[in-house]
């Protein structure tokens, strides 16, 4: 066993064999599960309570302290239960070449992934229980689908073994049937040359009326898959799709069958109205009948912040004014984060930069959209007067669907206010907001857009906001579109 993963227990072994004994401890004050500082403390086996914590969390750790706390519980035979090396995801061999091709947005968060075996392990099992079949992971906004698509994609990326795979985005307008074609039907002939060869080109057309060309491709007796060396394909966001332009058939005119050892990963959202008809093996894995499993991923996320020297000082300060060890403060959180990893990703970066300084406990918002109304008040979103200019800016960013410019911005942002408002004052108020905004250059020009689209639904769905937007919207119908609208496209 590598010296620098360290070892962990199997889930097993830590549910039937380690928490038994903790709990059997005559700790005095203990409640249903004793905290990591009791066992340390009662235990004095030189082992202290963030590493117990880790343990039971199983997170990896020296081979010695797992011993030493196995021994004291009497725990002898807990070599049998180690994790194996190729279960962790640092001894995988990644392809550097696949991740690249991965949406930066996602790229940018895939170094700090954690858990999720349980979703791993189901869809092995899946692929060991059918010859070929589509697998969809639902889950609800922020749970962390897209994560997980990439970290699919990121196991499985080895050498000439590479998934094919497309993240649907609505934000730019990455979410049609025939860019989805386009995008499949060239990896494939990167990963087959023999089909590049025979076939030359993917056809200009293809993906814009039916799916019959990539069906075509897999079906190919050059496409040479195997249970050895099977086919997957992931697909991110299904529910994001450009719907419009399908007229029949599945969404994105997937396949209804496939050749054996061929396989589709797909993720939606648990509110999906596209019935989708597979003639093949289905399997589907919902988030929410996982919870339990759900929180441990939480629960490891949240000790990943803890322990990281660059994020945890601020983080580690707040825990103690507010009289929370490790563990108090890691259940805090699990349970305001109701298992939302986008929520997570805000009020821990939050902290870590010290937003939260002056901020009790029971202040801290619960939930996504919680989180996201709370941000607002902070803004100064809910003052009167209204700041339009800052209002103007969201809505516009949030109504477009694609990523616009600060000059596209500035052009609205002037509604209700009574002076022609400056470049400078449309980043300023941008500034508020860049956290949950992804930049992209195009043409020489800085574009915004949230990368996220529970943002949308937090605007979207608020009655005051949805009601100022509808004012905006109808201001914007009486002015002139063209000529905004092609906002540096010449630049």
């Amino acid at each position: 066993m590598s010296a620098e993963l360290g070892v962990a227990l199997r889930k097993e072994a830590r549910a039937n064999f380690l928490e038994p004994r903790i709990a059997s401890l005559e700790l005095e004050g203990k409640g249903a599960k004793p905290s990591h500082t009791q066992v340390a403390q009662y235990l004095n086996c030189g082992v202290s309570y963030q590493t117990i914590g880790r343990i039971r969390r199983g997170k990896r750790v020296s081979r010695s302290s797992l011993e030493a706390l196995c021994n004291k519980l009497d725990f002898k035979d807990w070599q049998e239960y180690l994790q194996e090396e190729s279960d962790h995801p640092a001894s995988l061999q990644h392809n550097p070449a696949v991740i690249a091709q991965l949406p930066e947005t996602i790229r940018q968060k895939l170094g700090s992934f954690v858990g999720r075996e349980h979703v791993f392990n189901s869809f092995k099992d899946f692929c060991q229980r059918n010859p070929r079949g589509f697998f969809t992971l639902i889950g609800d906004p922020g749970e962390g689908k897209s994560m997980i698509a990439a970290e699919f994609i990121r196991r499985h990326g080895i050498e000439n073994q590479y998934p094919l795979f497309f993240f649907i985005q609505y934000q730019i307008q990455n979410n049609t049937p025939r860019k989805f074609h386009q995008s499949l039907c060239r990896q494939v002939f990167q990963r087959f040359p023999r089909l590049e060869e025979r076939y030359k080109l993917v056809p200009n057309d293809c993906g814009q009326s039916d799916g019959m060309f990539l069906s075509q491709l897999l079906n190919d007796p050059d496409l040479t898959v195997s249970q050895q060396s099977p086919l997957f394909i992931a697909i991110d966001a299904l529910d994001e799709v450009d719907d419009l332009t399908v007229g029949r058939g599945n969404i994105l005119y997937l396949p209804t069958s496939l050749p054996n050892h061929v396989y589709f990963f797909l993720t939606r959202r648990r509110r999906f109205e596209r019935q989708l008809v597979f003639k093949d093996h289905a399997g589907f894995y919902d988030l929410l009948q996982h919870a339990a499993e759900c929180r441990e991923d939480v629960a490891e996320y949240i000790d990943d912040y803890w322990e990281d020297p660059a994020k945890n000082e601020n983080i580690r300060a707040w825990a103690t004014s507010q009289n929370l060890d490790q563990d108090a403060f890691i259940d805090l959180l699990v349970d305001r984060s109701q298992n939302n990893f986008m929520y997570l990703f805000f009020v821990l970066n939050d902290m870590a930069a010290g937003v939260y300084k002056s901020v009790s406990l029971r202040d801290i918002p619960r939930g996504l959209m919680n989180y996201y109304h709370e941000h607002w008040i902070r803004m100064g979103m809910n003052e009167r007067p209204t700041p339009l200019l800052k209002f103007n800016i969201l809505s516009r960013l949030t109504e477009t669907e694609m990523p616009v410019s600060a000059e596209l911005l500035r052009e609205f942002a002037s509604y209700g206010i009574d002076k022609q408002v400056s470049i400078e004052e449309v980043l300023a108020a941008l500034e508020d907001w860049l956290q949950f905004l992804h930049i992209i250059r195009e043409n020489k020009t800085d574009r915004y857009f949230p990368y996220h689209l529970s943002f949308y639904d937090f605007l979207h769905d608020d009655p005051q906001i949805e009601e100022k937007r509808r004012e905006l919207i109808a201001y914007r119908k009486n002015t002139t579109m063209s000529d905004v609208l092609l906002d540096g496209l010449d630049d």
